[in-house]
């Protein structure tokens, strides 16, 4: 190549012009060239072959990447949409629901006012007539019907006893008339006639006394005494 530029160099101010190429130097550049050639050749290929991969492979991809930019618009304007009708509809749920709740807390009051009018006025009542009627009407009733019953339980009481006077001990299997507790219940002790109740030891004595409200004694015989006498069998 050193001959090749000595032989090619440029001509000077004041110096000859150059003679012809030799063979030998013409087939060099001519060599040079061609190599250039395929150089280029080689380049333009690649370029060919670089521009195909990028019609087949990415300009898809860039189409797909606006594809995608196309669908995201349209789903942003559709989330837009959407979110506009959802504030839409919230504002007509809050307005009805308003609306609705208003209604029945009208209705709601109303009704606590007459609850608490009414427990008012009946308070009032009760404290107007508590001079007059001191204890309220309700344990009025109970205390009635608890004299009633005791009432009754005094007369059944009275009668039975009316009955078991006239045995005065002669008769012992004759049947006692049921004289009932304080309660006014029957004893589920109750003797069915004296030889019965003279069967009772001292525990089963003292069981039936103690139903009866009787006092209880050490002696048997105070036991029977005392509960004929209580039954009206024996004066």
């Amino acid at each position: 190549m050193s001959n090749i530029a000595g032989s090619t160099g440029a001509t000077t101010a004041g110096t000859a012009p150059r003679a012809p190429l030799s063979n030998d130097v013409a087939g060099q550049i001519v060599t040079v060239m061609q190599r250039t050639l395929g150089g280029l050749d080689t380049t333009l290929n690649k370029l060919n072959e670089q521009s195909r991969v990028f019609n087949e492979g990415v300009r898809p991809q860039m189409d797909k990447t606006s594809q995608i930019e196309d669908l995201q618009k349209r789903l942003n304007e559709h989330s837009k949409a959407q979110r506009r009708l959802v504030r839409a509809a919230k504002k007509t749920i809050r307005e009805d629901f308003k609306n609705t709740v208003s209604d029945r807390l009208r209705d709601d009051i109303s009704a606590q006012i007459r609850r608490e009018v009414e427990i008012q006025v009946k308070d009032q009542v009760e404290l107007q007539i508590g001079d007059h009627i001191p204890v309220p009407l309700e344990l009025q009733a109970i205390d009635n019907n608890r004299q009633i019953a005791e009432i009754k339980a005094a007369l059944a009481n009275s009668e039975a006893r009316a009955k078991n006077s006239h045995l005065q001990g002669r008769n012992l299997d004759e049947p006692l008339a049921p004289v009932l507790k304080p309660d006014g219940n029957k004893s589920q002790v109750f003797p069915a006639d004296l030889r019965s109740l003279f069967c009772y030891d001292l525990d089963m004595s003292n069981v039936l006394m103690k139903d009866f409200g009787l006092e209880e004694e050490d002696s048997l015989s105070a036991n029977y005494g005392r509960f004929m006498r209580h039954i009206g069998s024996f004066q």
